[in-house]
C-alpha cells in the first residue's frame, strides 16, 4: 500500500534512511546523512529537520532501544526496519517532548511505509508512549547515574566513568555538551597569509568569524559553519578545519626552522602540514617534516597536498610505528628527530559531538586496548628522538586509562627513564583554558558548550 506524499515529512523520510543505513550497514553517520541530503534535494528547513533526527536518534540509539522495550513485551520480535521507524518517532515523544497524536500520526506512517503489516502495532506502542513519556528518564538524574545517562542518551558505562572523575554536575554540563553542535573552528596555515587576509576573505564569503585567542594567532572559530564550508576557502583547504585545542596540540611543538619533526599517527596529515607552517613561521622550512601512518591511502593524500603547496621539506612514511626498528628507519636514524608528535590512537570520547554514531559502538575494552598501543608507540618513539629534544603525547580522549596512566608507565619504563614531563604553562594556553592544566602539568580540555573537545597533551623532554 503505497503512502501519499504528503502523508509522510520528506525531512522524516531522509532522517530514516540515515538510521537505517548507519544501522545496517555499520556507515558513518555524517557521510550518510549528506549522501541522502544531496540526493533529496530537501528545502533547507526540511534538511535540518532531517539532520536534527537523523543525529538525535542515532545518538540517543541504546536510550531508544530501553524505552522500546518498556513500551512492548518482546521488542526482539520487532522487524528492525520497524524498530528504526519507531525509534524516530520515539526521539520526537521522548527527546524532543513532542507529546502529541501528530506525533503518532507521523511515526505510523513512517512505518507503514517500510511494512504496512506493522501499521496497528505502530498505533499501539506510540500512543503507549505518550502516556508514558511524562516519566521519562525513569528516575532522577541528580541521584540516578543510570536516569543521567537515560536524560542525555549515553551508556550507563560511560556516564559511570564521567561521574567518577568529574562528579554529577560537570558531568551533565559535559553531557549536554556532547548533545550540542560543535564549534567550528579553522587554522590558516603560514602560505596563506596573514590571519586578518584570511578573516577579510571569510567575510566576503558571507561567514561570521572571529579570532579565538592571542596565544592562537592562526586560529579562527566560524558563526555560520555551513556558509563557510560551501565557500571556496574551506572546500578547497586554504583554510584547515580543526578544532582549537588540536590547534594546541601543535603549537606546543614549537616546531622550529632547520628542525626534523615527526608526526606519528599523521592521518590526511592536517598536522603535518601545521607543524610545517608553524616552522615557516619561525623563520624558515624547518629541515623535515616527516607524517607516519600505518595506512597508505592516508599518506598519500598528505603528500599530495604537501605537494600542491610546495611543501617540499614534508614526507611522508607508511610504517606501523609500533616496531622501532622499522619507524627508525623510516626518519633515518636513531636520535635524529627534534620533535616527535604522537597523535595516539584512542576511543576518541572526547570527539563523540563529532562523531554521533560512536558512543554505542565504544567499550570498555577500546580504552584498554588502545592504551597498550600508544604505550607501544611512546617506546619504539623515544628511539627516534634525540638527546635534548621532545615528545609530545597526544589524544582526543578523556580517559585517564589512554592519557596520564599511559604517560606515567612510559615514564617508569627504561625507555621513559631518559625523559622527564616538561609541564604546560598556564601562559602557554588561552586564558579560559586555564583550568584545564592538571596538577602533573598536563593538558586535558573537556568539551563545554562553545569550547573545545576534549584533548590531552603531554610534553616530555629527553635528558
Amino acid at each position: 500500500m503505497a503512502v501519499k506524499p504528503d502523508r509522510l515529512s520528506p525531512g522524516r523520510r531522509v532522517a530514516y534512511e540515515v538510521v537505517r543505513k548507519v544501522h545496517v550497514g555499520d556507515a558513518f553517520a555524517h557521510e550518510t546523512l549528506s549522501q541522502q541530503l544531496k540526493y533529496a534535494k530537501l528545502e533547507s528547513r526540511d534538511a535540518a529537520y532531517a539532520t536534527r533526527l537523523a543525529y538525535g536518534v542515532i545518538s540517543f540509539d541504546g536510550t531508544l532501544d530501553e524505552i522500546l522495550s518498556r513500551l512492548c513485551e518482546k521488542p526482539n520480535h520487532i522487524k528492525p526496519k520497524v524498530r528504526d521507524a519507531l525509534k524516530i518517532a520515539l526521539y520526537e515523544i521522548f527527546i524532543e517532548e513532542k507529546r502529541d497524536y501528530a506525533a503518532v500520526d507521523q511515526g505510523v506512517e513512517l512505518v507503514k511505509s517500510v511494512h504496512p503489516h506493522s501499521a496497528g502495532l505502530a498505533n499501539a506502542i506510540l500512543r503507549s508512549a505518550i502516556k508514558l513519556s511524562p516519566e521519562f528518564p525513569f528516575g532522577d538524574p541528580e541521584t540516578d547515574i543510570e536516569a543521567l545517562a537515560r536524560a542525555y542518551g549515553f551508556p550507563v558505562w560511560l556516564t559511570k566513568r564521567f561521574v567518577g572523575r568529574f562528579g554529577t554536575a560537570r558531568t551533565e554540563t559535559v553531557l549536554a555538551a556532547f548533545n550540542q553542535a560543535p564549534p567550528f573552528y579553522l587554522a590558516v596555515p603560514s602560505w596563506y597569509g596573514e590571519t586578518d587576509a584570511a578573516i577579510a576573505a571569510l567575510e566576503e564569503e558571507g561567514v561570521e568569524v572571529s579570532r579565538i585567542d592571542p596565544l592562537l594567532p592562526r586560529a579562527l572559530v566560524v558563526g555560520n559553519p555551513a556558509t563557510a564550508v560551501a565557500g571556496e576557502l574551506v572546500s578547497t583547504r586554504r583554510l584547515f578545519t580543526i578544532d582549537a585545542a588540536a590547534q594546541l596540540t601543535v603549537r606546543l611543538c614549537d616546531a622550529r626552522a632547520q628542525e626534523t619533526i615527526v608526526e606519528i599517527g599523521s592521518g590526511r596529515g592536517t598536522k603535518t602540514l601545521l607543524l610545517a607552517s608553524e616552522a615557516r613561521l619561525s623563520g624558515s622550512a624547518a629541515a623535515r617534516v616527516i607524517g607516519v601512518d600505518s595506512f597508505e591511502y592516508k599518506s598519500m593524500i598528505t603528500l599530495e597536498q604537501a605537494l600542491s603547496y610546495d611543501l617540499s621539506e614534508v614526507s611522508v612514511q607508511t610504517v606501523d610505528a609500533r616496531d622501532a626498528d622499522a619507524l627508525i628507519e623510516a626518519v633515518g636514524g636513531s636520535g635524529v628527530a627534534d620533535t616527535v608528535l604522537i597523535d595516539a590512537p584512542c576511543s576518541g570520547i572526547g570527539t563523540l559531538r563529532r562523531h554521533v554514531d560512536k558512543r554505542w559502538r565504544l567499550s570498555e575494552s577500546d580504552i584498554t586496548d588502545l592504551a597498550g598501543i600508544s604505550m607501544e608507540l611512546l617506546v619504539a618513539a623515544s628511539h627516534a628522538v634525540k638527546a635534548k629534544g621532545k615528545i609530545i603525547f597526544a589524544t582526543c580522549t578523556m580517559a585517564e586509562e589512554e592519557n596520564a596512566e599511559v604517560v606515567r608507565r612510559f615514564l617508569e619504563s627504561p625507555e621513559g627513564g631518559l625523559f622527564e614531563i616538561e609541564r604546560i604553562q598556564l601562559s602557554e594556553v588561552p586564558e579560559s583554558w586555564g583550568d584545564f592544566i592538571t596538577e602533573e602539568g598536563f593538558f586535558q580540555s573537556i568539551p563545554l558548550d562553545g569550547g573545545p573537545d576534549g584533548h590531552f597533551i603531554a610534553r616530555m623532554r629527553k635528558g
